[in-house]
């Protein structure tokens, strides 16, 4: 993961920092930490080849996921998953964010098809919108990247997009979802091109699940 796309890190979910030792130095990292919204003030911990600066508590994790912020400057991420207790909702709903998600993915697509059916196209073309933005959603959980509102999603599909640009990821969702978001509030599509844009959505959900190991 380069750099500059540190930002696409959902704060809440790094449990530690680490800091190659060859490359860093206490000061430069906690300088790091405090540029990008970090804890950098506490305490930190010398493995044999990192500092490890830790951002919450490990008990309030169920389970980690290492990953790499940028290879070459010797930066990785802790990710923790299922932090219930800073969460009480979830907590007390017995539920992880994952779970939600998913829950109203299917919700959403169910009540989309069943409207497309009814021919009320505007509201069908809002909750393909709603089922798109919870399948990017659990994606973020899944990558440990931040995915609140419009511009979380987006830097998802962007990423995703760059990674497997062959199936037009962005492409499918102007041409889909964001499309029938537009048509919610202006209600100008003609039936074939909403239903162009159906097409586009539902590709664009297979491309999705399949990345989510769904199919």
């Amino acid at each position: 993961m380069e750099i500059n796309n540190i930002l696409q890190i959902n704060p809440s979910q790094v449990q530690s920092i680490l800091f190659l030792r060859s490359k860093w130095t206490p000061a430069k990292a906690k300088t790091w930490l405090k540029r990008y919204g970090f804890k950098h003030t506490e305490g930190y911990e010398r493995t044999k080849n990192y500092y490890r600066f830790p951002q919450a508590p490990v008990e309030n994790f169920d389970r980690f996921r290492t990953i790499e912020f940028s290879p070459e400057k010797g930066i990785k991420a802790i990710i923790g998953f299922k932090d219930t207790k800073s969460n009480p909702g979830i907590e007390n709903s017995g539920q992880n964010f994952y779970t939600i998600y998913m829950n109203l993915y299917l919700k959403y697509l169910d009540e989309a098809r069943k409207l497309v059916k009814k021919k009320d196209f505007v509201q069908a073309g809002e909750k393909y919108y709603g089922a798109v933005a919870e399948l990017v959603k659990m994606i973020g959980e899944k990558l440990g990247m931040f995915h609140k509102g419009l511009r979380g999603r987006l830097r998802i599909l962007e990423y995703l997009n760059k990674k497997e640009p062959e199936k037009r990821i962005l492409t499918l969702y102007k041409a889909g979802p964001e499309a029938l978001h537009h048509n919610f509030y202006e209600n100008h599509m003609s039936k074939e091109n909403f239903m162009d844009s159906v097409q586009n959505t539902e590709e664009l959900i297979s491309i999705l699940e399949n990345y989510l190991g769904l199919r």
